[in-house]
């Protein structure tokens, strides 16, 4: 082989490797955002308040945390933080918690403000700060799912909760039931609310089951917690159990017996799932 086609041949293997270092470069410039303007526009609005007693050292310190979330961080920031200096949460507090959902995206800072805004408005739910805060967090920056989903399915079980022809439960009942609802959706697509709304006002409107609201409530929640599409299969086993050609049970059997057959129905996909997963061989000789 001579020089030259040697030559030829390392010169044309270099440029092969060409494109995976372009991907890889890619890959890592994939976040690239301005992070100094978000740690100036930061420190420079700490610096502008009138309450500015925290120093110039902790200022820093937060835009420096602040622009870890590159951009829209430090807009994230002055949402909440505005918001929560505003009902006297206290600014060094605020600013260590919007610190927090800074670094998360602009639907989790939405969802914060709508479901605090929900309950502690006193036109609204009427909660004490902290009650809202915990409420809100848990439906937003620690919620690992569709915090827009959780917004929209909290704003309704609330409606749902305070009608008083569905459940007139007291606002603080139901900012607590609501906010439970609404985080077993954390996994899923669906809505829950809607799930949740059905299935306990037919057990509360269907004469054979007999349920006071408690237990109703107490139900629906078990059920949609499997999955928001469980309320069908709970119901229809409900009937079937109830059936004389069915199971014959009583109402109190039946709905024991639809309990068990829901949750049976999750285990079951989540097997036959990872069954369909198996190479064929695998299948055919367990």
């Amino acid at each position: 082989m001579s020089f030259r086609y040697f030559s030829i041949l390392w010169i044309l293997s270099g440029l092969c490797s060409l494109p995976s270092v372009a991907k890889e470069n890619k890959k890592l410039t994939s976040y690239y955002c301005q992070s100094h303007r978000e740690f100036i526009t930061t420190l420079e609005y700490m610096r502008k308040q009138d309450h500015y007693k925290m120093g110039e050292v902790f200022s820093r310190d937060i835009a420096h945390q602040v622009s870890n979330g590159c951009t829209g961080a430090a807009k994230r920031f002055v949402k909440i933080y505005e918001l929560l200096v505003k009902v006297e949460a206290g600014a060094r507090s605020s600013a260590q918690f919007a610190v927090e959902l800074a670094q998360k995206s602009d639907a989790h800072v939405e969802t914060f403000m709508g479901v605090f805004k929900n309950a502690y408005e006193p036109q609204k739910l009427d909660l004490d700060v902290l009650s809202s805060v915990k409420i809100a967090q848990r439906l937003s920056s620690d919620y690992q799912g569709d915090v827009q989903q959780a917004l929209r399915d909290y704003e309704s079980l609330v409606s749902f909760c305070l009608d008083e022809q569905h459940i007139g439960a007291s606002a603080p009942q139901c900012a607590l039931l609501a906010a439970e609802v609404a985080t077993a959706g954390e996994g899923h697509k669906e809505s829950i609310s809607k799930s949740f709304q059905k299935l306990y006002t037919w057990l509360r409107t269907d004469s054979s089951t007999g349920v006071s609201m408690k237990k109703a409530i107490e139900i629906s929640k078990t059920v949609v917690a499997t999955h928001p599409k469980a309320v069908e299969n709970f119901m229809m086993a409900y009937k079937y159990g109830l059936k004389d050609k069915g199971l014959n049970f009583s109402a109190n059997q039946s709905l024991n017996f639809a309990m068990n057959i829901t949750q049976k129905a999750v285990k079951n996909l989540s097997e036959r799932s990872g069954q369909e997963r198996q190479p064929a061989h695998k299948k055919d000789h367990p």
